[in-house]
């Protein structure tokens, strides 16, 4: 019986495996993460895997991580400071405007709710953007800008997917170390296999 549970024809070993190796990243992800100032990188790393592994194509989890993560140190710290900055700065004038008195204060509310939704939903394309196409920080921008409009359900999909961990942590708190163990690498695989469907249509993939 265990024998069988256990053979590499089992369907059972490949969904262990996969999500094993998505446990793997996960720790890797929070890591290299630590310094704040990484993440970018970090992100960037944990998309360059999961693309891979969404079309089952990823073997060496840690090496082909820590590789990602030095090719796209520059670029990947560079993207983050800036779109840290720009959050800085959304967060600061939705709070001025929620505070702020009465006068023209709905209307400045809608305009910057409206600005941190396109901010978030831009933002889901960055890290994989950057591990897919090697290109200028401007070209990364603006290929994310276009493929969250050009492709704005499945941009909406994946915001729903990344958001659902954390709204179950906000509601029940015992979710937590779910989150901790797998919630961002099994996030990011999932938009990782919707996000290769985009790519497709634009780019002939070349494995090497």
């Amino acid at each position: 019986m265990i024998q069988r549970v256990f053979s590499p024809e089992n369907g059972f070993m490949p969904v262990l495996y996969k999500i094993s190796n998505l446990f793997l990243l996960n720790i890797l992800w929070i890591l290299f993460s630590l310094p704040i100032i990484t993440v970018g990188a970090s992100t960037a790393a944990l998309y360059t895997v999961t693309l891979k592994m969404c079309r089952n194509k990823e073997s060496y989890i840690c090496r082909s991580f820590v590789q990602a993560f030095r090719k796209n140190f520059r670029q990947g710290t560079l993207i983050w400071l800036a779109y840290a900055g720009v959050g800085g700065i959304l967060y600061f004038n939705l709070y001025a405007a929620a505070t702020g008195k009465l006068f023209a204060q709905a209307f400045f509310l809608t305009v910057f709710t409206v600005m941190s939704i396109l901010y978030v939903m831009i933002g889901i394309y960055l890290a994989p953007v950057l591990a897919k196409f090697d290109t200028t920080i401007i070209q990364i921008l603006k290929i994310s800008i276009f493929l969250c409009f050009r492709h704005i359900i499945r941009t909406i999909m994946m915001q729903i997917v990344i958001l659902i961990p954390y709204l179950a942590v906000a509601i029940d708190l015992y979710l937590l170390p779910v989150l901790i163990i797998i919630a961002v690498s099994g996030t990011a695989y999932i938009s990782a296999c919707i996000l290769n469907r985009i790519f497709s249509k634009y780019i002939q993939e070349v494995e090497t």
